[in-house]
Parts: structure tokens; C-alpha cells; sequence
């Protein structure tokens, strides 16, 4: 039901809206590697941020696996704020952008605002019948890691490309009026 180009389209725009998403500075590194499916998660990873971009055509939901750890806390804390809540702003951040790629190719979509749900909720993905649910690692600065997955069910066929060649790495935090 996904072609190989809004597949591609997809994932690409994925990519680019964590890389810009994560970065908490201008001179960080953020490398996105593909690991298929599921990832194996681990009692390490404490909770799932999920946030959905929904159309009549498809529901896509980006899902990061958060540890609570100190590495975590060292680069994303904010001044004693919890690690749920600080996620929330970079899923939101993330989500904001892969709205915008999709904007650009479908009318009329909604985004959610982040939800915390537990790590364990990950084995229920495939029971909503995914057209397509691909997983990534996430690596800032060579050490601090997490992992998402990008899960997206199609109700029509989608062909599409987007075209992220022009596309900005955006400052984070920028404010978005309608």
C-alpha cells in the first residue's frame, strides 16, 4: 500500500526531522542508523514518547524508547525538569517538522500532542496492522543513545516524494504562528 518512493519519502523525512529535532546545539552530531524492524528493548529504556500525525489516507506515529540515565539527563536535562517532560518538547519539536515535510505533499493532517507510554507498549505496534514500521538508533555526539521507530498504517495507497533537498536545519525552539 506504501510504494518504494513514499517509503523512501518517509523514512527520509523521518531522518531529518530527529536529526534537527535532537540536537540541543549547533555544533552536536546526531547519526541515524536503521535497525529494520523493532528494536530489542531493554530495562534500560524506561518509556516510549509517541507522538501521531494522522489523515484520512494514513496514521504515523513517531515513537522514541527513553532511557533514564545519566548520560540522558547530562545533555538533554534542563534545570531539574523531568526527563518525560524535556522529551515531550524534542518529540513535539521533531513531530512539528515531519508535519511540515508531510504538509507539503497532503491537506488537512493532525498532530497530536506527545504522550508517555510505558516501554512494554512496544509489542502492541504490530497488532495495529502497520503498512510500514521501520526502527532507528540514535547516536548524539558519539555517546548518548536512544531509539525510535516510525510506524505507519496506510487506509489508501500512497505514492509520493518529498523533496528535503532544500530543506533547513531549523534552530530549535522557533515558534510556529497559524
Amino acid at each position: 500500500m506504501i510504494s518504494a518512493r513514499a517509503q523512501h519519502a518517509l523514512e527520509e523525512a523521518f531522518v531529518l526531522s530527529v536529526k534537527n529535532g535532537i540536537a540541543q546545539n549547533a555544533g552536536d552530531t546526531v547519526h541515524v542508523n536503521s535497525l529494520g524492524c523493532l528494536p530489542q528493548l531493554h530495562a534500560k529504556q524506561k518509556f516510549m514518547q509517541v507522538l501521531t500525525i494522522s489523515s484520512c489516507m494514513f496514521r504515523t506515529m513517531l515513537i522514541f524508547y527513553v532511557a533514564d540515565n545519566a548520560a540522558m539527563h547530562g545533555y538533554f536535562g534542563k534545570g531539574g525538569q523531568q526527563i518525560e517532560e524535556v522529551f515531550a518538547e524534542i518529540v513535539n519539536l521533531c513531530g512539528g517538522e515531519f508535519n511540515r515535510h508531510m504538509g507539503n505533499q497532503f491537506d488537512y493532517l493532525g498532530m497530536s500532542t506527545p504522550y508517555t507510554l510505558k516501554t512494554s507498549s512496544a509489542h502492541y505496534l504490530q497488532s495495529l496492522n502497520p503498512t510500514l514500521l521501520t526502527s532507528y538508533d540514535i547516536t548524539v555526539n558519539g555517546g548518548v543513545g536512544l531509539q525510535a521507530s516510525l510506524c505507519v498504517t496506510a487506509n489508501t495507497p500512497l505514492d509520493f516524494a518529498i523533496d528535503l533537498s532544500s530543506a533547513e536545519q531549523v534552530a530549535g525552539g522557533e515558534l510556529e504562528l497559524f
